[in-house]
């Protein structure tokens, strides 16, 4: 490849031819008997002087391709180091344009890498691969041909290296060799090749490549136009794309504006700044390096598309279609999928929906944008091509127009984007089957998601696949076999009971009815352990059409949900929030919200007869079926109110404090003699008749500087079977933001679920009562809320709960976690429904 080089430096000025003498004729005397001796030994003498002559240029040679080999080491190193200084001392300076490329180059990271080809430089710095070195006659510059080695990173299951031929010249500077710029015959005359739908125009140095590439080129753009009838390409469409010498044009790889504002004619680097193939598999990189950038310019000149009006929609289709003509690789497969934040991602694209840039920014985004794409045209709307998509992203200036007019009518978009979360949870990965059968039924998540709209997902254990059940403003909570939920109707609003299919109106939003609202005071919840047959609901404010106007205060409702899945939901009044003893004979009622201060509390038999008031009272719950508990204020400590627990027992009018707070500080805090503040919130009772539970408080204790710290404990009481004497009490979790006391249904493990305090990760914590053995799992960084309870299977094998984007079923016998991943998001309760 040197026949065109020039040998001749910036110094050089040539050299003129000798002037010819004219030949004297020796006359014949008698010494040219000794010529015939003179002869030999003058061409002996002339042998030997040009054989020290090619020695001395052998070894002036040897020395300089060392001398050019070392300088291009350090040339190399600097640029794999980014160590502009070093780079910029061995660059020739004669063209400063060109040597402000070259850093501007390495700077970026094209001096070395060939990533628009799907190729990353492989250091091979100590070791020496195949090269040549061609010298010129003075010296004075050298043409190196050299093979580097490149990783291919398109396709990450390919462990394959690519070798590409490169070119570098060196010239002599001041005694050392310098990088330098090729100077013009190194390139030779520019020509032109004409094809059906494509003209290249290259320098001579390039032709014996180009002219494979030339007709290869050309077939792409006919191949794009087959798959994509969309673009109704013209008979006579034609591009242009000239390889330049100018490294500069590098950058227009990484520059999609510009390409895709470059009409018909694109300047891309010429295949020797790129690097020649050594074989097949680095010829086709190569072709499909320079292909994209042309069908990406044909695509946006087609259409239309006037850049960039929403530019990462339009880019992701443009980026889906370049993967279906086989020119650039698609990431999204299963394993790429567990990594993305499945239920963000429609809120994401939305919010990146107007913007007018080209560059997706975070990595998160592009593949988002993937997964949409995906959705819309793998399974959403198979039929519509992503050329489509592309051409009406101009003319709409909402998202949801876009999707109207592209797909042919509106969908709401908690329906559309339900649908396509569903389509990314089918594409995770298999799930490995767990040691131990699954349990049976179902699994139910209550999830929010785009502004707080709320959807309920079910995950089926047989089959093993996900559905959505419903999507309307609220599901509160779920039975054994139906879903209680608010639907949203023409004229307001109404509470069904959902069962087999089957929607059961509990009270509806129309005249002569009760309004129910959705703020903080709406509860809705299933009553009792066992809660069979009936559904609890209550509405902090309310009105009828009577012209009351507006109510206040709080009405609560009981429904026989056996004989509303029987057609006949009819609502009764009960006078507070009910809580079921766990045989059903009795029922505890609270007036107001659960944690509030000034509740009522209420006791009546199962029948709802003989209602007994109990007095102030909040966080009920039952003991076992003769005794419960609720926490009260008791008196102020340094201007702060503190919280009892006291034990009430059916048939006794008059509870009694079972343990104080000061008790709880002791206990959470040995030798403090007096704590800030302390709450007791919360508590459950261990089950099947054992005299033990669990009371969750908050400690606020005041440290250095009058800073308060917060600390949430959880202690754990033993009492007598009277429930009249506590017999013992230990601390057995603290330090965490939020926990959640709770016992499995036999009653042999403790579980407390919360975040933790110095990792932030939310964690579950298991012991076995009996044997002592603990066990943790971490869930990921979900918070876990009050009204989050892990749930149990009904054979006590499985604990189900929720983590990061994953349903996480704990066998703590077998301790073993099985984790089912999904794409819902903000996911704050959990239910089971059992199988038959």
């Amino acid at each position: 490849m040197s026949d065109n080089f020039s040998w001749q430096t910036d110094e050089e000025t040539g050299w003129d031819d000798p002037a010819v003498r004219p030949r004297t004729s020796l006359p014949p005397n008698g010494r040219r008997t000794w010529l015939w001796v003179l002869i030999p030994a003058v061409v002996a003498a002339v042998l030997i002087i040009t054989l020290r002559l090619q020695r001395q240029a052998a070894a002036v040679s040897a020395a300089a391709e060392l001398d050019i080999m070392a300088a291009h080491q350090v040339s190399q190193n600097a640029a794999a180091n980014q160590d502009l200084d070093l780079f910029r001392l061995n660059l020739s300076r004669r063209d400063p344009d060109w040597a402000d490329t070259q850093r501007d180059l390495v700077e970026t990271g094209l001096f070395l890498d060939r990533l628009p080809f799907g190729l990353q430089w492989i250091d091979h710095l100590q070791e020496t691969l195949p090269y040549t070195i061609t010298l010129s006659p003075d010296f004075q510059a050298a043409e190196l041909l050299y093979e580097q080695e490149y990783q291919l990173v398109w396709d990450e299951t390919e462990n394959k290296v690519i070798r590409l031929q490169q070119m570098a010249v060196y010239r002599r500077g001041d005694g050392r060799w310098l990088r330098a710029d090729p100077l013009s015959p190194f390139w030779g005359a520019t020509r032109q090749e004409r094809y059906t739908h494509l003209t290249l125009i290259f320098p001579e140095r390039d032709a014996p490549l180009v002219e494979r590439l030339g007709p290869d080129l050309n077939e792409q753009i006919v191949q794009m136009c087959r798959t994509f009838p969309d673009l109704a390409c013209p008979a006579d469409y034609r591009l242009t794309l000239q390889f330049t010498i100018d490294p500069q044009h590098f950058f227009i790889f990484d520059d999609l504006e510009e390409i895709l504002n470059s009409e018909q004619r694109l300047r891309l680097p010429s295949p020797t700044l790129v690097g020649w193939p050594v074989d097949e598999t680095g010829y086709t990189l190569i072709r499909n390096g320079y292909a994209g950038p042309l069908v990406a310019a044909a695509i946006a000149d087609l259409i239309g598309y006037e850049c960039c009006l929403h530019g990462l929609m339009f880019r992701a289709f443009l980026d889906k279609e370049l993967s279906l003509l086989g020119l650039r690789p698609w990431p999204l497969t299963p394993a790429v999928y567990e990594t993305l934040s499945l239920g963000q991602m429609p809120t994401a694209t939305r919010t990146v929906w107007g913007r007018p840039n080209i560059e997706y920014g975070l990595e998160t985004t592009r593949l988002a944008l993937y997964s949409l794409v995906d959705f819309l045209t793998e399974q959403y709307r198979p039929e519509i091509s992503p050329v489509q998509w592309q051409k009406a992203l101009g003319a709409n200036l909402s998202y949801q127009n876009w999707l109207a007019e592209v797909a042919g009518f509106m969908e709401l978009p908690n329906a559309f984007n339900t649908a396509w979360l569903i389509y990314t949870q089918e594409q995770l990965p298999p799930i490995p089957q767990p040691p131990v059968p699954l349990p049976s039924g179902e699994v139910v998540l209550y999830c929010t998601y785009e502004q707080s709209t709320p959807a309920l997902y079910r995950y089926r254990f047989q089959p093993q696949l996900w559905d959505v059940t419903w999507v309307r403003t609220e599901v509160y909570q779920v039975g054994p076999d139906g879903y209680v939920a608010e639907e949203i109707i023409q004229n307001g609003r109404r509470l069904v009971y959902v069962q087999d299919g089957q929607y059961h109106v509990i009270a509806s939003t129309t005249e002569n009815s009760v309004y129910f609202t959705q703020g903080n005071e709406m509860v809705f919840i299933l009553g009792g352990r066992q809660p069979d047959h009936y559904f609890a609901y209550m509405s902090g404010d309310y009105r009828t059409s009577s012209g009351d106007g507006r109510g206040s205060g709080v009405e609560n409702w009981l429904v026989d949900l056996e004989q509303c899945g029987r057609g006949a939901c009819q609502p009764r009044a009960i006078p507070g929030y009910p809580i079921w003893s766990p045989d059903e004979q009795h029922i505890l009622y609270y007036s107001g919200g659960f944690f509030s201060e000034n509740s009522t509390l209420f006791l009546s038999d199962g029948h709802e007869q003989n209602v007994v008031e109990l007095g102030i009272g909040s966080q009920p719950f039952w003991l076992d079926n003769q005794h419960y508990g609720f926490i009260k204020i008791e008196g102020e400590n340094n201007a702060m109110p503190m919280t009892n627990f006291f034990i009430g027992q059916i048939g006794d009018p008059t509870p009694r404090l079972a343990f104080s707070s000061t008790q709880f500080a002791q206990l959470a805090s040995p030798g403090s003699s007096d704590p800030f503040s302390l709450i007791i919130f919360l508590g459950t009772a261990r089950p099947n008749g054992q005299q033990e539970l669990m009371l969750l408080g908050v400690i606020e204790e005041i440290r250095d500087a009058g800073v308060f710290a917060v600390r949430y404990v959880v202690a754990y009481l033993q009492w007598d079977e009277t429930w009249q004497t506590l017999r013992h009490s230990e601390l057995v979790w603290d330090s965490i933001d939020l926990g959640l006391p709770s016992f499995s249904l036999d009653g042999q493990y403790q579980v407390i679920t919360g975040l933790d305090s110095q990792t932030g990760a939310t964690r579950l914590h298991l012991r076995h009562l009996g044997t002592g053995e603990e066990q943790q799992y971490e869930l990921g960084s979900q918070f876990t809320s009050l009204s989050f309870l892990p749930k149990w299977s009904q054979d006590d094998r499985w604990l189900i709960t929720n983590g990061d984007n994953e349903l996480a079923l704990i066998a703590p016998k077998d301790n073993y976690i099985h984790r089912i991943p999904h794409a819902f998001s903000q996911c704050n309760r959990i239910f089971y429904v059992p199988g038959e």
